[in-house]
C-alpha cells in the first residue's frame, strides 16, 4: 500500500506523485498489496518544528514485511546480485533548477539563487535536514531509524551528474537507480542467517521499522492555533499597515530604528509587524535573533501559523538565536571548529566574538571575504534587515558584528530598557551611529496588559522602590483581574487550578494560551518537573520548556498549558499567566547579583542586590493579558509584604482576590 500526504496543490504533493509512479514501475503491486505486507508513506512537505531546519520537501518511509528486492547492474554490484528491501527512511530536497543554473564539485552540488548572483550548498543543506529529522523524531520520544538523504534535481538528466559516488537523483533516474543511490550511501549487509534475503536494505530493527505510523502521524501533525494565537498573527498583519508608522517605515533600511520600552509595551509586537511588512511588501529577507530560546520558539510557531518558514526563498523571516548566528558565522570565519562541542562553545563565547569583532574591526576580514560569506552561504548570512529583540544588554562585540556586516541603517533594535537577563550591564546601541543616522520611538502605553493589571504592576513598581519604573495604562483594555496564592501546593490545590482552567478557557482561550512561570528548583534536566508531574496526575497536557531539550520545540496542540523558566519569559505573553513561588524566584535573584569590579566608596551592596531582584521581579508581572496569578509560599517573605501593599493600593482600580491555600493533610 502507498499513501501520500500532504497539500495536493504543493510543488511537493507533484514529486510525490511522480515519485510513486516511478515506484510502482518497478514494483507495481505495491500499491494494493496490504499494509502488512507492503506499507509505504510519502509524505510531502513534513514539518521539523524546532529544528535549525524545518521544512523537508519529502520523506518517504518503507516498510517491507514481504522483503522486496531490486537487481544490481555492474558495476554497481555483481550483475544479477538481488539486494532486498526491508524498510527505508529517505529525507529528500527538491530543486527544480534547470541544468545550468546547478554546480557540482566532486560529489557535491550547489545552485544558484537571487537573479543567480549567489549560490546555495545543496548538499550541506541536505545534510542537515536528515539530521534535524533524526533528532525532530528523537525529541518526541521516539527511536529514529536510519536516515539516507538525497537531493532529486527534478530537471536535470543524470548525463549531468558528478561519476562519482554521491546522492544525488535525477530527472530520469528509474527507482532501481534510487535504490542505487542508497546503496551507495548504505552498504547492504548479508545476513547468514535469513537466506534468500541476504543482501538487505533496512532502516533499523523491526521495533523501530514498525513505529512508521507513529512518525508519520509526528511530520504531518501541523501547530494547531489558539484564538489568541489568530488575534496575534491579525495584530500582526493589521499593524503593519498602520498610518502612524509611515514616518519610521519609510527610511527602514536607512537609519538604525530603536524602539525602546518596558515589558508590555509591545516591542517585540512591533518588530514582527515591521519584519512581516518588508517580508510581504518588499520581498525583503529579514532575519530575527534574540538571545532566549524560548521566545525563538514562540516566534516562530507564529510565524509557523502563517506559514512563513523557508530561509532560502526570494523572501523570507527567519527567527534564530543570537548564538546560532554567532556560532556559524565565527565557524565561518574560522573562529571556531566542528568539534568545538555546546559547553566549549558557550565557554569561550565572549573571546570568540571579540575576536571576531577586532578582525572586522582592523579589516584583517575584508569586506570582498563579508561579500563572499553572503553569496556562498544565502540561508544563513544574506539578510537584507535584521532585528534584534530584548537587545537592552547584549554584548558590545555582537553589536558591532552586525553593523559591520549589514551595517547600521539596517539594524532595528527593541531594547527593553532594565530587563537584564544576560547581564547587569546595559548596551548602548546608538552611540557609535550619528545622530542623522538613527531614529529612537519610546513607546509607553501598556498594548499588552488590560487597565486593572496595569494599575497592579505599577503599584507593585512603586512599592518596591522601582521609582523610575512606570507604564502608562490603554484606557481601552477595561478588566484584567489578579488572583494571589498564599501557601504550599498541594493535592487539594487541584481544583483551585481547575477552576482558574475553566474560567480561562469560558472567555473562548485554548490551555496553550496559559503561561506558567516556575524557580529553577522546580526544573529538571531529564525527568519531568514537579509541576509538570502534578499536572499530568490532574489529566492535563503540558509544554514543558523548563527542558533544554523541549526548549526548542513548539507547542503542537493548544491543549497544552506552557510551562518555562522565570529567567525564559522574557518577551512571552499570555491570556493567563501562573508565577509559581515568586518569592523563591525574589531571592534567586537577589542571590545571584554580581557587583561590579569598580565600585565606588559609598556603593551599597545590599540595596543594590535589593534592586537587582526588585527589577527581575518587573519582568514576569508584565506576561499577562488578562488574568495574573501570584503564587508566594511563605506569607511573611518580603514579597508578600510588598504583594499585599500593592493590593491594598490599587483599591477599586484592579480586581485582586487573595486565597489562602489550604494545608497537605
Amino acid at each position: 500500500m502507498i499513501t501520500l500526504y500532504g497539500h495536493d496543490t504543493s510543488d511537493e504533493y507533484r514529486h510525490a506523485l511522480r515519485l510513486r509512479d516511478l515506484i510502482l514501475q518497478h514494483w507495481p503491486h505495491a500499491d494494493t498489496a496490504p499494509a502488512s505486507a507492503c506499507e509505504i508513506a510519502i509524505i510531502a512537505g513534513a514539518k521539523c518544528y524546532g529544528q535549525r531546519v524545518v521544512d523537508i520537501d519529502l520523506v518517504l518511509l518503507i516498510n517491507n514485511a514481504d522483503w522486496r528486492s531490486y537487481t544490481t547492474p555492474a558495476p554497481s554490484g555483481t550483475p544479477g546480485d538481488s539486494v532486498y528491501v526491508h524498510s527505508l527512511c529517505l529525507v529528500i530536497e527538491i530543486k527544480q533548477h534547470q541544468p545550468e543554473q546547478v554546480r557540482f564539485e566532486g560529489n557535491r552540488v550547489a545552485v544558484t539563487y537571487r537573479h543567480e548572483h549567489q549560490t546555495h550548498d545543496v548538499s550541506a543543506q541536505s545534510h542537515k535536514q536528515k539530521f534535524a529529522l533524526i533528532d525532530y523524531i528523537k525529541g518526541n520520544g521516539l527511536a529514529a531509524p536510519f536516515v539516507t538523504n538525497l537531493i532529486w534535481l527534478s530537471n536535470v538528466p543524470s548525463d549531468y551528474l558528478p561519476t562519482s559516488t554521491h546522492n544525488i537523483i535525477s530527472s530520469t533516474d528509474t527507482w532501481t537507480d534510487w535504490l542505487l543511490r542508497v546503496q551507495h550511501n548504505q552498504k547492504p549487509w548479508r545476513n547468514r542467517y535469513s537466506q534468500p534475503y541476504g543482501n538487505q536494505i533496512r532502516a533499523g530493527k523491526q521495533e523501530i521499522t514498525r513505529q512508521i505510523g507513529e512518525v508519520i502521524a509526528l511530520l504531518t501533525k501541523r501547530i494547531e492555533p489558539s484564538p489568541l494565537d489568530r488575534k496575534r498573527v491579525e495584530r500582526i498583519v493589521k499593524g503593519a499597515m498602520q498610518s502612524e508608522r509611515t514616518a519610521y517605515e519609510q527610511k527602514l533600511g536607512q537609519q538604525l530604528l530603536v524602539f525602546r520600552g518596558r515589558g508590555g509595551t509591545g516591542k517585540t509586537m512591533r518588530l514582527l509587524q515591521i519584519a512581516y511588512k518588508l517580508y510581504h511588501e518588499r520581498g525583503a529577507r529579514v532575519l530575527i535573533l534574540s538571545y532566549n530560546h524560548t521566545l525563538i520558539s514562540d516566534i516562530r510557531r507564529t510565524f509557523s501559523i502563517m506559514n512563513i518558514s523557508d530561509p532560502l526563498n526570494e523572501r523570507s523571516i527567519v527567527v534564530t538565536t543570537v548564538y546560532s548566528f554567532m556560532g556559524s558565522l565565527l565557524h565561518s570565519m574560522g573562529e571556531t571548529t566542528t568539534t568545538d562541542d555546546a559547553a566549549q562553545f558557550y565557554q569561550h563565547y565572549p573571546h570568540h566574538v571579540a575576536t571576531l569583532h577586532t578582525q572586522l574591526a582592523t579589516d584583517a576580514i575584508t569586506t570582498t571575504a563579508i561579500a563572499d560569506l553572503k553569496r556562498n552561504h544565502p540561508a544563513l548570512f544574506d539578510w537584507d534587515i535584521v532585528c534584534i529583540d530584548e537587545a537592552q544588554d547584549w554584548l558590545t562585540a555582537e553589536r558591532d558584528i552586525l553593523y559591520h556586516i549589514y551595517g547600521h541603517q539596517r539594524v532595528i533594535v527593541a531594547d527593553g530598557i532594565d530587563q537584564f537577563v544576560r547581564s547587569n550591564q546595559k548596551t548602548n546601541w546608538i552611540e557609535t551611529v550619528p545622530a542623522s543616522e538613527r531614529q529612537i520611538v519610546t513607546l509607553h502605553k501598556a498594548l499588552r496588559l488590560k487597565a486593572g493589571l496595569c494599575a497592579f504592576v505599577q503599584a507593585m513598581a512603586y512599592e518596591i522602590h522601582l521609582d523610575d519604573w512606570s507604564i502608562e495604562p490603554d484606557s481601552t483594555l477595561h478588566g484584567g483581574r489578579v488572583l494571589i496564592l498564599e501557601g504550599p501546593i498541594t493535592d487539594r490545590s487541584r481544583d483551585l487550578f481547575t477552576a482558574l482552567l475553566t474560567y480561562h478557557t469560558r472567555t473562548g482561550n485554548r490551555h496553550v494560551d496559559m503561561l506558567m512561570c516556575v524557580p529553577p528548583s522546580l526544573a529538571t534536566t531529564h525527568a519531568p518537573s514537579r509541576v509538570v508531574a502534578r499536572l499530568h496526575e490532574w489529566g492535563y497536557q503540558s509544554w514543558d520548556a523548563t527542558h533544554e531539550s523541549t526548549r526548542g520545540l513548539p507547542p503542537l496542540s493548544a491543549d497544552e498549558v506552557r510551562l518555562v523558566q522565570y529567567d525564559s519569559c522574557r518577551g512571552l505573553e499570555a491570556w493567563t499567566v501562573v508565577h509559581l513561588f515568586l518569592d523563591e524566584l525574589y531571592d534567586y535573584k537577589y542571590r545571584q547579583y554580581h557587583p561590579p569590579e569598580n565600585r565606588l566608596d559609598f556603593f551599597d551592596e545590599d540595596e543594590e542586590r535589593r534592586r537587582h531582584a526588585a527589577r527581575w521581579l518587573m519582568i514576569p508581572l508584565t506576561r499577562a493579558i488578562d488574568t495574573l496569578v501570584i503564587h508566594i509560599s511563605d506569607p511573611q517573605h518580603t514579597v508578600a509584604r510588598i504583594v499585599r501593599a500593592a493590593a491594598s493600593a490599587c483599591g477599586d482600580a484592579a480586581n485582586v482576590t487573595w486565597y489562602r491555600l489550604p494545608s497537605p493533610d
